[in-house]
């Protein structure tokens, strides 16, 4: 049953965490470009294997629309993360990694639904993953 729970754990916190995150990580960008990934990849050394956080800019939209978008990137991660979790437990490295919302806002995307989130932080992770395993 915990396989899809999103822990406390399994989120990031800090303030130092996210400027080590944003200004020594790598970019990268989901195949549809709605999702921008800033990440670090460093040896086993937590608890947890992979930690996540979601941004998403004030620009974007009001404050129901943008915690809207976080809560659907963390049920996107919490529904796939079984099969990355795993790759990073294998490999014995720990992923960081801040999701930010870089395709979309309010004005162009009314309604933000899972299915348009889902395949955007899977092609994220995916990519990620693959450059672990390499």
């Amino acid at each position: 049953m915990a396989r899809f729970t999103l822990s406390k754990n399994e989120r990031l916190r800090g303030k130092t965490t996210f400027e080590k995150i944003f200004n020594e990580g790598k970019t990268l960008f989901s195949h549809d470009r709605v999702l921008k990934a800033y990440y670090i990849t460093e040896e086993a050394g937590g608890n947890e294997p992979v930690q996540i956080a979601a941004a998403v800019s004030k620009k974007s939209g009001n404050a129901v629309w943008r915690n809207r978008v976080k809560r659907l990137i963390r049920e996107a991660y919490r529904l796939n993360k079984h099969v990355y979790t795993e790759t990073f437990t294998q490999n014995k490295k720990s992923l960081f990694v801040v999701f930010s919302l870089y395709g979309c806002n309010s004005r162009t995307h009314r309604e933000v639904t899972l299915a348009m989130i889902e395949p955007a932080v899977c092609s994220v992770l995916e990519k990620i993953s693959k450059s672990v395993t390499a």
